[in-house]
């Protein structure tokens, strides 16, 4: 395993954690897209998010046709921002999960009180 960037066919750049190469394909680990930004004053920044976004599985197979250049030679504060933009993306995403799953028993509960002081069936329209 090693940490590379990946420019893309279709323009994307990635930095990510390649993982195999069968000669075909190369599968990568937690990809990340970088944006880069250039302000009318020359100032460039990066602005960067999981490249696939509505995954479980942060494991992806490439094949190699879709690739124009893959470097492998990152200095080490970049691999030091991606994993601490991993590490901290990962509990954002947690966080969020299990907002919505809070948010989920409390409309539960809220259900369940409601028909038990107005009735299950009853008309529960409320003006």
């Amino acid at each position: 395993m090693y940490h590379a960037i990946v420019k893309l066919m279709n323009g994307e750049e990635l930095i990510t954690k390649v993982i195999n190469d069968d000669g075909g394909h190369w599968t990568f680990q937690d990809p990340v897209i970088m944006y880069r930004h250039i302000a009318p004053t020359g100032m460039t920044w990066l602005q960067c998010s999981h490249w696939l976004l509505f995954n479980e599985v942060s494991v992806v197979r490439v094949h190699k046709d879709k690739v124009l250049a893959l470097v492998g030679d990152l200095h080490d504060n970049v691999i030091a921002n991606y994993e601490k933009f991993l590490q901290e993306g990962y509990v954002e995403m947690s966080e969020k999960r299990n907002s919505n799953h809070e948010k989920e028993k409390f409309e539960q509960q809220r259900d369940q009180v409601i028909d038990q002081l107005v009735g299950v069936g009853a008309n529960t329209t409320y003006h």
